[in-house]
């Protein structure tokens, strides 16, 4: 009977930890896509390393160089949400000299509410759900 229970047991946690990969990748698509969401926001504007995070943003980090998500889709939809929500947030791109304004109107796009509960949050996990085809 313990054998058999053991068994179940490990059974279980084999489960557990080969769907916890595909909850993280997920997770990490959702983080990563935030960012450069933010860094968009404040006016970031490095081609090539934003070029390189959309390809790292495409690929499955468990299977090599296969591409699972839209990378490029899913941040130009973010970006069209974070352009109708600055002028909510008070973020005036137009207007350099606006910088610490400007910076602190993304910060509270990026955190308002409590953080993970936000409107942006939510919205970039929603897009990540519709450009990513294998993500959970």
């Amino acid at each position: 009977m313990k054998k058999m229970t053991i068994f179940f047991i490990s059974l279980f946690f084999c489960f557990c930890a080969a769907n916890a990969e595909e909850f993280l990748d997920s997770y990490g698509k959702v983080a990563k896509l935030g960012w450069l969401g933010l860094a968009y926001c404040m006016g970031i504007d490095d081609e090539r390393e934003i070029k390189q995070e959309l390809d790292n943003l495409s690929l499955d980090p468990t299977r090599d160089k296969v591409k699972i998500m839209d990378s490029k889709a899913a941040f130009n939809e973010l970006k069209q949400y974070i352009d109708t929500e600055k002028e909510f947030y008070d973020i005036n791109d137009n207007n350099p000299k606006l910088g610490y304004k400007n910076f602190k109107g993304c910060i509270k796009m990026f955190y308002y509410g409590a953080g993970y509960g936000s409107g942006y949050q939510f919205e970039v996990e929603r897009i990540v759900k519709k450009y990513c085809k294998d993500c959970k």
